[in-house]
């Protein structure tokens, strides 16, 4: 049916560095979650001061209440995160250039974005099903030029 969910294996977890990234993942999935709820109940002047602030202070709360662990019957199907792993390099070329001379923020998502469905689509074992839900922030550090190779992992 569009738009229902969709069951997927669980992640295998190999490494400490696999675990750790996927506890942050969860932190920052359940402070969203809290944002969003605050915002919804708690008028104020000054909105995203105040629920950032709220938010944070509720972090170690949500990271205490992670739940990790597979649903009964997931095991057997979870996937090592080596069989959905993708790495795609992209050139960058004069159309992909703005007027300062750096690529289009919204061409990089876009390939950021179609690493992230192939590993996804992977993962999921198929892409039939996928929608993307939420980025929830992108941050651009340093600007990229003509002929620069780009590597999305």
């Amino acid at each position: 049916a569009q738009g229902a969910k969709v069951p997927v294996p669980s992640l295998r977890l190999t490494s400490a560095e696999q675990r750790f990234a996927q506890s942050l993942a969860e932190a920052r999935k359940k402070l969203v979650k809290l944002e969003s709820q605050q915002r919804k109940h708690t008028p104020s002047a000054s909105p995203d001061i105040h629920h950032a602030s709220a938010a944070r202070a509720s972090l170690p709360q949500a990271r205490s209440t992670l739940n990790l662990q597979d649903k009964p019957g997931q095991a057997a199907l979870a996937r090592d995160v080596s069989q959905t792993a993708v790495e795609l390099t992209e050139v960058v070329l004069p159309p992909h250039q703005n007027h300062m001379g750096t690529t289009f923020g919204g061409i990089v998502m876009h390939w950021a974005h179609k690493a992230a469905f192939i590993c996804a689509a992977r993962h999921a074992g198929g892409a039939a099903s996928l929608r993307t839900a939420l980025i929830n922030r992108v941050d651009f550090k340093v600007g990229s030029q003509v002929s620069d190779h780009l590597v999305f992992q």
